[in-house]
């Protein structure tokens, strides 16, 4: 990719392996608008943060496109057990770090996920992996 504009890629991507090794994968998005958005931005939400809309076989298919949620979901999906195999939560341009630094974003991934990582049931079988450019 060379740019933040939207693109559309017909190749093979991780959900493509996950489904073919029969695991399941969800992308937790703050500020989605839902319905398959896949338009470049709605207020701190910007599509170039969630690489899964770049791919073909997802924007094509309704039911692959249902796996990107809006990032509230997660709680309900923790709760009820619903987890996915694979989870990517996507955080919006205020908590991303991109616009209000490195201290803004680790003060925001603390107060988010800090509990969780404190849940022993949470952690359980849990690899968590926090990336940053």
């Amino acid at each position: 990719m060379t740019s933040n504009e939207p693109v559309t890629l017909d190749v093979p991507h991780l959900g493509d392996l996950l489904e073919s090794r029969g695991r399941t994968w969800k992308v937790y998005v703050e500020g989605y608008p839902g319905a398959s958005f896949l338009g470049p931005r709605s207020s701190t939400y910007v599509r170039r943060h969630v690489p899964f809309l770049s791919f073909k076989n997802i924007q094509d298919d309704a039911g692959r496109c249902q796996r990107i949620v809006n990032a509230t979901v997660l709680g309900d999906d923790i709760r009820s057990g619903a987890l996915p195999d694979y989870a990517l939560y996507v955080p919006d341009l205020k908590h991303s770090g991109h616009d209000t630094g490195v201290s803004a974003a680790d003060r925001w991934l603390s107060e988010t996920f800090g509990p969780l990582l404190r849940n022993q049931h949470f952690m359980e079988n849990m690899l968590f992996i926090v990336t940053f450019d």
